[in-house]
């Protein structure tokens, strides 16, 4: 850039004994460059275009704009310049070539297309043409149009060593793995060291499932490359690691970990992969390095590892600490759920209702309190403690479908089926797409022997969506036995046998439509199937229902 105005000035004043200046040109020029002398580009630009608006016929203020934008970042006035210089002079390619590089870093795709189109049409020598015009077809989802151009690209371009480099990895960023393999090969065959092209293989080789192939391509990386990426490492070492060869993947981190000792990913994939052989204490150890290397920066979740692995080897202390690190990153009231249950799984009950007391009396509005309560009640059997709580979270979020889901199984396992009725109804106007719902209200429906028109429907509506689920079979089958009809009753559940073999309650159904239909034997045999999986009550209602079959 000249610095000197008066240089500029002097400029004008040649152009302007060439052609008289529209009035105005020559004076908003010399604002322009005053402007810029001082280092105002805004300013100047601004100035700089007035010029060209006023003068048409001179390309030198379009010039100067783009000139300022492209230094200051500004693309948008850089477009106008070069549109406006584009149409005094169309055939000039190098500003085509320049406008389509703007729009395409701008992500104006459809604008860069048509630049880029004419650019390889008209100026085909140039490869780059070819491979700008292609990540435009594939941002825009025109994945047959950049495919064709690239094999256009590789046949035209089939001596340019470099510019195959390209071709391949743009066929890379396509997906288009086929041809980018052939392409490495072809750039090997005349460059056996260039590293690139051995690392494109290797992930190909990998994406396209030749475990053993891409092994040997990521060893040829390996063997040139004196410092490997990090990532690439990891790659490698997940390969190995899909293959079942754990213990040659460990084996191998450490060899990486002798090139990269602080590198807090590989200790991360290391304890990951001592973690696959239930090898704690070695886990352990990487992981807190993992940790230690990311700084401030370290990842959350690797504190949870930490703090399960001291779980299980019974240190809870320090497995406490490693939760208090996780908490102080992750700060949030629902963050701390899976800390209570770490608490309560390893026998603090007082700590965990202390901290819940605590907070909520500092968000006295937020159900998470109650719902954790009440799901913690619910597994451990208190079935109307758990209902209670249930009913203070709901008042508090009654449009929370989880809530509502677990309060109404609550009432159906109480024995309260109106309201647990009447709460999936609700559940039902707030969510009609969930399958679950929409079979849990259905088959209560139908056990209940009322609206069993809105229980077809219902259960209809999930089994479109779930066709295979074997609960939802099975509420279905026990919908046609409640509307007499056995026979096709009977098909469903069995059905639902296949699909769920473990289930009491599809046997227990299996059993009364078989009496129904007369065949005892077959009653009795799935009333004793059953009885293999129940317990409690529904047990004792099975085995009295074998007792009164005899």
């Amino acid at each position: 850039m000249l610095k000197d105005r008066w240089l500029y000035l002097l400029l004008v004043v040649i152009m302007n004994l060439v052609a008289e200046p529209p009035p105005g040109g020559m004076e908003a020029f010399s604002n322009a460059v005053i402007a810029e002398e001082v280092g105002d580009f805004e300013e100047a630009i601004k100035w700089y275009r007035k010029a060209g608006r006023i003068d048409t016929t001179s390309t030198l203020p379009w010039e100067k704009v783009a000139e300022l934008s492209g230094l200051s970042g500004n693309y948008l006035d850089a477009m106008e310049a070069f549109e406006k210089l584009l149409d005094v002079n169309p055939l000039d390619w190098e500003i085509r070539s320049k406008l389509a590089r703007i729009y395409l870093s701008a992500g104006m795709y459809q604008e860069a297309r048509i630049h880029l189109e004419e650019l390889v049409m008209q100026r085909s020598e140039d490869g780059d043409n070819y491979l700008n015009l292609a990540n435009v077809y594939l941002a825009l989802k025109m994945e047959d149009d950049a495919r064709m151009l690239l094999d256009q690209a590789k046949k035209r371009f089939s001596d340019n060593i470099p510019m195959l480099k390209k071709v391949g990895d743009t066929y890379m960023q396509g997906y288009m793995f086929e041809p980018a393999l052939d392409v490495f090969n072809r750039v090997l065959r005349e460059e056996p060291d260039y590293i690139p092209a051995h690392l494109g293989r290797a992930i190909i080789l990998e994406q396209t499932g030749r475990a053993d192939e891409a092994e040997d391509a990521y060893e040829d990386y390996f063997d040139r490359e004196e410092y490997p990426k990090i990532e690439v490492i990891l790659s490698y070492l997940a390969l190995i690691a899909r293959q079942n060869q754990i213990d040659r993947a460990i084996s191998l981190a450490g060899d990486f970990l002798e090139l990269y000792p602080e590198s807090p990913q590989l200790h991360k994939r290391m304890g990951f992969l001592f973690l696959m052989e239930d090898k704690k204490d070695e886990s352990l150890y990487h992981l807190q390095r993992a940790a230690e290397y990311q700084g401030q920066n370290a990842e959350s979740e690797l504190y949870l590892y930490i703090a399960d692995i001291y779980g299980e080897q019974g240190n809870i202390e320090a497995g406490i600490g490693a939760w208090q690190e996780y908490l102080e990153k992750r700060p949030g009231i629902d963050e701390r759920i899976p800390f209570w249950e770490y608490m309560l799984h390893h026998g603090d009950t007082s700590f965990v209702m202390h901290e819940i007391d605590s907070m909520k009396a500092m968000y006295p509005d937020s159900a998470v309190f109650d719902f954790f309560l009440g799901t913690l009640l619910y597994d451990k059997g208190i079935l109307d403690s758990a209902r209670s709580h249930y009913e203070i979270a709901i008042r508090l979020a009654p449009e929370n479908t989880s809530l509502r889901f677990a309060l109404g199984d609550t009432y159906e396992r109480l024995g309260l089926r109106r309201k647990a009725i009447q709460t999936f109804k609700t559940l039902v106007s707030i969510d009609s797409e969930t399958p679950m719902i929409l079979n849990y209200l259905g088959y209560i429906l139908a056990d209940s022997d009322t609206l069993l028109d809105q229980s077809r429907s219902l259960l209809e509506k999930a089994l479109r969506k779930e066709p295979q689920n074997g609960a939802f079979l099975d509420s279905y089958g026990w919908l046609l036995f409640r509307e007499g009809k056995p026979k096709e009753a009977l098909d469903y559940l069995k059905k639902a046998e296949e699909r769920v073999g473990d289930d009491p309650v599809i046997y227990e159904h299996l059993g009364d439509v078989y009496l129904e239909l007369g065949r005892t034997k077959k009653a009795v045999s799935s009333y004793q199937q059953a009885l293999d999986f129940a317990d409690g009550l529904q047990y004792d209602i099975i085995l009295e229902k074998i007792e009164n079959v005899r």
